[in-house]
C-alpha cells in the first residue's frame, strides 16, 4: 500500500504543472482504473523491470521542460506496463487460471 501510495504521488507530481482541471480529472480516473492492473503488471515483470530509472528518466524530462520528452518516456512506460498486463492476462487465460 505504501508503495502503491509512493507511485501515485509520483504520478502526480509529474503532473502538477498542469493548468486544465478536466485533464487532471481525466487523469484520475484513469489512473483509479489501471490501478488494479498495474498490480498485475508488477507480479507479471517482477524485480526485472528497472521502474526506477524509468521514473528518474520521467522526473528528469520533466524537471527540465522538456515535454517531449516526457510525454514520450510516460508514454513508453504506459505501453510496457500495458504490455506486461496483458502477457499476464492471456498466460492465465491460457493456463484456465485467474491472473
Amino acid at each position: 500500500p505504501e508503495g502503491m501510495a509512493l507511485h501515485a504521488q509520483f504520478h502526480k507530481a509529474v503532473l502538477a504543472g498542469c493548468e486544465s482541471p478536466a485533464l487532471l480529472r481525466i487523469w484520475q480516473a484513469l489512473y483509479e482504473m489501471a490501478e488494479r492492473y498495474r498490480a498485475i503488471a508488477v507480479r507479471q515483470a517482477g524485480p526485472s523491470r528497472p521502474v526506477a530509472d524509468e521514473h528518474d528518466r520521467i522526473a528528469k524530462a520533466a524537471l527540465d521542460r522538456d515535454v517531449d520528452a516526457a510525454a514520450t518516456l510516460l508514454t513508453n512506460h504506459i505501453e510496457r506496463t500495458a504490455a506486461l498486463v496483458r502477457d499476464a492476462i492471456l498466460k492465465a487465460s491460457a493456463d484456465g487460471g485467474n491472473c
